[in-house]
């Protein structure tokens, strides 16, 4: 049976002076499994384990959720590098990973989520909107920035999300070759 974490615990991490550290968070005492939601699908009842910190998942199951939603080649070892700086939730029906968000932080100023991926095939069906939901719990001080790609604000905005000022983006080839800065 999965642990279910007491509020207390999950008030811990948005203490005022708490500073969570990598080391920190994936070696947390009591593994933060949260309950399982059940959902309906095609009725069918389908049960989403939400995982978070060094349980959540692993990069190779990572990057099998991010071929599925973004295929293209990644690299191993600089994404193991870059799962090992954020908060990881992953979400799983099974033994497939279907969703994650990681958080990324500073730990007292800004929180951000690099991203939210879930599987094409489970859309539509909450694992975002929890996914989220998990992600401004553990971020420090309570606040999440992040940008949304075109065609999905209205999903962040449906989650209860506010849209804040407008995001930039900046590549270091397109400016250096001239671009208007």
């Amino acid at each position: 049976m999965p642990m279910v974490p007491t509020v207390r615990v999950i008030e811990a991490f948005r203490a005022p002076r708490y500073t969570p550290t990598a080391v920190e968070i994936l070696n947390y005492p009591e593994r933060v499994d949260y309950s399982l939601d059940g959902m309906r699908t095609l009725g069918i009842q389908m049960q989403v384990e939400y995982r978070v910190g060094e349980p959540a998942f692993t990069a190779e199951t990572f990057l099998s959720l991010a071929r599925r939603v973004w295929p293209r080649n990644y690299d191993l070892a600089r994404t193991t590098a870059a799962l090992g700086r954020t908060i990881n939730i992953g979400a799983w029906v099974g033994d497939r990973l279907v969703g994650s968000v990681r958080v990324l932080s500073d730990g007292y100023f800004l929180s951000t989520v690099p991203e939210l991926m879930v599987d094409p095939e489970y859309q539509r069906r909450g694992i975002g909107r929890q996914l989220m939901r998990r992600a401004l719990d553990l971020a420090p001080g309570g606040k999440l920035f992040f940008g949304a790609q075109p065609g999905n604000e209205e999903f962040f905005e449906r989650s209860g999300f506010q849209r804040g000022p407008m995001a930039f983006v900046g590549r270091r080839e397109e400016i250096s070759k001239g671009g208007a800065v």
